[in-house]
C-alpha cells in the first residue's frame, strides 16, 4: 500500500485488539492479515488458498517484550504488530507487519 493522496487511518494493534475481544477473536480477525501476507510470501507460494486459510485458523496469538528471544520451535509465524530482528549477522534483518518467517532451526511440518 502507499498513500498518494491525503488519508486518514484508523486501527488497533493487536494487544489492544486482544484486550477488547479475547484472544481467539483477535486472532480470527488478524486472519485477512495472515492470509494476504501468506499470498505475498515466496515460502508459501506452492500452497493452495484452501491449505493456507487452514493454516491460518490454527495460527496462535503470542506476545513478546522487546529484548525477547522467539524460539526457533515456534514454526511459521506472521508479524501482526511491532518490529522484530530475524537472521544472524551478517545476515540481520528486519521484519514488519505482514512479513511471514520461519525461525532458523524452525520448521513448517
Amino acid at each position: 500500500m502507499e498513500v498518494t493522496e491525503r488519508c486518514e487511518l484508523v486501527h488497533v494493534n493487536a494487544r489492544k485488539l486482544r484486550q477488547l475481544v479475547g484472544k481467539n477473536a483477535a486472532v480470527k480477525l488478524q486472519q485477512s492479515l495472515m492470509l494476504s501476507s501468506f499470498a505475498k510470501s515466496g515460502l508459501l507460494a506452492a500452497w493452495t488458498p484452501e491449505e493456507l486459510a487452514s493454516i491460518a485458523r490454527t495460527m496462535e496469538l503470542c506476545e513478546f517484550m522487546p529484548g525477547a528471544k522467539i524460539p526457533a520451535s515456534m514454526g511459521l509465524l506472521v508479524v501482526l504488530d511491532g518490529d522484530l530482528q530475524a537472521g544472524t549477522f551478517p545476515a540481520v534483518r528486519t521484519l514488519q507487519p505482514g512479513d511471514v518467517e520461519v525461525p532458523q532451526g524452525g520448521h513448517t511440518g
